[in-house]
């Protein structure tokens, strides 16, 4: 089975295309082909199918289309699974045409026998059977992924005409040099050995600065130190230096050297030199060489390399006037100002992928030692952070040891305390001088962050939690991690969120070792209380309680994060739930068990409406901080919060063990308010193990107590989860009572997940009693209202519940569409459900008209 993109968009089987569904369902493939082994956001595919305005509904949809996915590419060699924040298609890169493609053409740029690589070209352009990702909505997404495939295309074109002419000329008599008496200057460096990659970077090049009418002239390539800019430039120039006559110019204008930046003026002055200028003709003054140099370059077809650049300013004077000339500049500074006042293409420049990795490794160590070890070779690679400089240094180590196995070096990179040591030559090449040279450039602000990141243990910080470490208000964070992403030490995946790999944050936790220990003391508590408080908030969002383990903050963050929605509360915590459980960890280890545990208690109910196996994790750390706290109410709470949590991932003997004992503490604590929750989880956790009369009859205490304590929102939840009870028990009339009476008590708290699950207990209610038109549009309108909030638990429920109505009802094909929405939604909760879904969908399948599935 392949996929096509060079065209129209199509899944091919045995040579013929295979229906795939409408366009929409196409986009979905296409991006998932496009971004072959990595992980596509959610985000992603709403703007390749929708643009900017996706429906409400649209994450319902694309469930959906993923679904319907997954079983036709069955049995293939493509692997479609689900893994946060999105999906990921893995699979041979030579079944997706576009990949097959680059690669042909990658190898007939780098072969040397003009004859092979006419054969290569042939082959790559034979793949296309139209515009690339023709059929598509026509978004800008796609306009985004499409062009740089067709630049391909005509790149492919051009090179293959390019080659013909030349293996057509070979066979002419050459005609008789004739004399040049102008000075044509080659200053380009040597390329480096092992050059790998960067294909469709140098095809944007070739589209900014190569020849054309719809040329910029004008290239900015950025990027971090040592992923190669330099080189990828250098590279590419060298192999468009025919199309430059008049000559290449090349400096490195030093821009994070400790000596200071190069002198524009000289730079111009040797610039002059070059174009074969007199000294005696070179102007002294700065400004005097600059219009020289425009007016020597205003007919010429010049290309000049500015590598190294700091800023803009010591770009402008030195780019060449001509029309016919090209300037290509290097910078770790994104340079976005050239791009603003120039029009200049801005190039990023990314870490080599995992296959380029490979192939960078096998050039410098050679391919059987790679062949010996190729486990060995990967996790080298990732060690590296598949960073050029890093990869280049580990293998002259490896070169320079031809004993060593590659194993013996990853053992020193797990190391983390001696990795940026290891990537050291012991010379004036390494990681550490790289990004210390860097680091001396930056702001004030960004400088100071840079070090206290190391604190926070997550792979991506906001702007919030950044200013909780600068003690500052949003303004000052917002501009010091713009500054360090300006400078490549950070990215911005998202708006206003930044992530960092591997050897940035080592060199952060080295910059910190040397900050006083009080500064860094008072950083990181500052970064749980702000936890602390995000995470009350969301909770309050999600459950209305009033009871929740606010402490009172020793540091009330300066920003907060936007959670003024149960929406954004569920996305705010899916985006921060790694982060906060590393901190209640390393909390209790750093003996801080008061903010440990109550940030846990917090998350735990912030977890719950999204993921079992994540309040598992939070409460069992929680647990662990409250018991050392010696805090009965907190070891009440976390108990009752781990009981839970377990009961629902299946281990229900521990799980009941737990509440029990929380409800023990509750009592002795002489506590209402605590002796509430504590019975309202242990009837949940009776639940989780099968035994309804029990439970129901344990909700009928809570409820007893809400209605003492006067606890509106307390006494809806306990009567929504009695209905439940009473009807898997079967008394469907009284178990309506219940579920109406609740839905009443909740009517001011629709954004919550009672409020989801209420709709669908009713609806389930209501189906006891034979009014299957008004259940099914109750479990409905829950699970569209859990869909709309990211209460990911009630979005299973109420779509697992209807799926196996309708099916008992007679409507497979119904049925089927909403199991499948239930089977999505576990694969994030992992609730032990799998097999009574995959029997429920075959017995839907088997019940459903041949000519309606697929």
């Amino acid at each position: 089975m392949e996929i096509r993109l060079l065209g129209p968009v199509a899944l091919v089987d045995g040579g013929e295309p295979r229906s795939a569904g409408g366009r929409l369902r196409l986009a979905v493939l296409a991006l998932l082909a496009h971004d072959l082994g990595q992980v596509v956001p959610v985000e992603r595919f709403f703007d390749l199918v929708w643009g900017a305005t996706p429906p409400p509904q649209a994450k319902a949809a694309l469930q959906g289309h993923i679904s319907a996915l997954r079983r036709m590419l069955d049995g293939s060699s493509f692997t479609l699974s689900t893994q946060a924040p999105g999906y990921r298609l893995t699979g041979d890169p030579d079944a997706v045409d576009a990949h097959r493609f680059l690669a042909r053409l990658d190898r007939a740029t780098r072969t040397p026998d003009p004859a092979a690589a006419v054969r290569q070209l042939r082959e790559a352009l034979d793949l296309w059977h139209g515009a690339a990702l023709g059929g598509l909505p026509e978004t800008t997404l796609r306009r985004a992924l499409a062009d740089p495939l067709d630049a391909a295309h005509r790149r492919a074109t051009d090179l293959l005409a390019s080659l013909e002419a030349r293996l057509a000329a070979a066979d002419r008599p050459a005609p008789a040099p004739v004399a040049d008496s102008r000075t044509v200057p080659r200053q380009l460096p040597r390329a480096a050995v092992g050059f790998v990659g960067r294909t469709i970077e140098s095809l944007r090049l070739d589209d900014a600065c190569g020849p054309g009418p719809e040329r910029v002239g004008l290239a900015v390539v950025v990027g971090q130190a040592g992923v190669g800019k330099t080189t990828m430039v250098a590279r590419w120039a060298e192999s468009a230096a025919e199309q430059f006559p008049d000559g290449q110019l090349f400096v490195d204008l030093r821009g994070f050297d400790p000596a200071g930046p190069a002198d524009p003026g000289e730079v111009l002055g040797r610039f002059l030199q070059a174009l074969g200028l007199p000294d005696p003709h070179i102007p002294p003054s700065t400004a005097e060489r600059a219009a020289l140099f425009r007016q020597r370059t205003l007919e010429s077809r010049l290309l000049v390399v500015l590598d190294n650049a700091h800023d803009a300013a010591a770009v402008r004077m030195l780019v060449p006037s001509g029309a016919g000339c090209a300037t290509v500049v290097t910078s770790r500074n994104s340079l976005q100002e050239l791009v603003v006042t120039e029009g200049a293409t801005l190039l990023h420049l990314d870490v080599l992928t995992p296959a380029d990795s490979r192939d960078l490794l096998a050039r410098m160590i050679g391919a059987d030692r790679l062949e010996a070890e190729p486990r060995a070779a990967d996790r080298l690679a990732e060690l590296c952070h598949h960073l050029p400089l890093a990869l280049r240094i580990a293998s002259a180590r490896l070169a320079a040891h031809p004993g060593w196995a590659i194993a013996d070096l990853v053992v020193e990179l797990d190391d983390e305390h001696a990795r940026l040591a290891v990537l050291d030559t012991q010379g004036t090449v390494s990681v550490r001088s790289a990004l210390t040279l860097t680091c001396r450039q930056l702001p004030e602000d960004a400088r100071r962050l840079l070090p206290l990141l190391a604190l926070h243990p997550g792979s991506e910080i906001s702007i919030p939690a950044a200013a909780a470490l600068l003690d500052e208000n949003g303004v000052v964070a917002r501009r010091a991690l713009g500054s360090l992403g300006q400078y490549h030490l950070l990215a911005e995946t998202s708006p206003s969120r930044y992530s960092r790999h591997d050897l940035v944050r080592l060199f952060s936790e080295e910059l910190a070792s040397a900050l006083p220990p009080a500064e860094v003391a008072a950083a990181r508590d500052r970064l749980l209380d702000f936890y602390l408080c995000a995470t009350a908030r969301g909770a309050h969002l999600l459950t209305a309680s009033q009871h929740l383990a606010n402490p009172p903050l020793a540091h009330p963050p300066r920003a907060l994060p936007r959670l003024d929605s149960a929406h954004h509360a569920n996305t705010w915590f899916t985006d921060e739930e790694p982060t906060i459980l590393s901190l209640i960890r390393s909390a209790t280890a750093e003996g801080d068990h008061v903010r440990a545990w109550k940030l846990a208690d917090n998350s735990c109910l912030l977890a719950e409406p999204v993921s079992c196996v994540n309040r598992l994790d939070h409460a069992s750390a929680g647990l662990a901080a409250a018991r050392r706290s010696g805090d009965d109410l907190a070891e009440s709470r976390l108990s009752r919060a781990f009981g839970v949590a377990s009961a629902a991932a299946g281990h229900t003997d521990d799980g009941l063990a737990r509440l029990n004992r929380a409800l023990e503490l509750a009592d002795a604590l002489g506590s209402p308010q605590e002796r509430l929750s504590c019975l309202d989880s242990l009837a949940v956790g009776r639940y989780y193990a099968g035994d309804f009369e029990q439970a129901a009859h344990t909700f009928r205490a809570s409820l007893d107590v809400a209605r003492d304590l006067a606890d509106r929102p307390a006494e809806g939840r306990a009567l929504l989860n009695l209905s439940y009870m009473l009807t898997l028990t079967g008394r469907g009339e009284e178990a309506l009572t219940c579920s109406t009476r609740s839905l009443a008590l909740l009517d001011d708290l629709t954004h919550t997940p009672s409020y989801a699950h209420a709709l669908g207990n009713h609806g389930l209610a209501l189906d006891a009693c034979g009014r299957l038109e008004e259940a099914e549009a109750g479990l409905t309108r829950g699970h569209a209202l859990a869909a709309r909030y990211g209460h990911q638990r009630a979005v299973f429920r109420n779509a697992f519940e209807l799926g196996r109505i309708l099916l008992r009802h007679g409507r497979p094909a119904d049925a089927r569409r909403w199991l499948l929405v239930a089977q999505e939604a576990n694969e994030t909760l992992r609730l032990p459900v799998v097999d009574v879904i995959t029997s429920l969908l075959a017995k839907a399948e088997q019940a459903e008209p041949a000519e309606q599935r697929g």
